[in-house]
């Protein structure tokens, strides 16, 4: 669906600092309404949107 899935941060020796994740969830049109992000596992946001279509 194009949206981004991982995240990395590097420190200036090149070593990887922190890799955050993302995982949504998608409604019948393919927009998310659910977007985790967690970061080196741990699971720290989570937003939920409510979409109304219009006919």
């Amino acid at each position: 669906m194009n949206n981004r899935i991982f995240q990395n941060s590097f420190d200036k020796q090149g070593k990887l600092r922190r890799q955050i994740s993302f995982e949504y969830v998608y409604d019948h049109n393919g927009n998310w309404i659910t977007n985790k992000r967690s970061s080196n596992g741990e699971l720290n946001m989570v937003c939920e949107r409510q979409i109304e279509y219009y006919n």
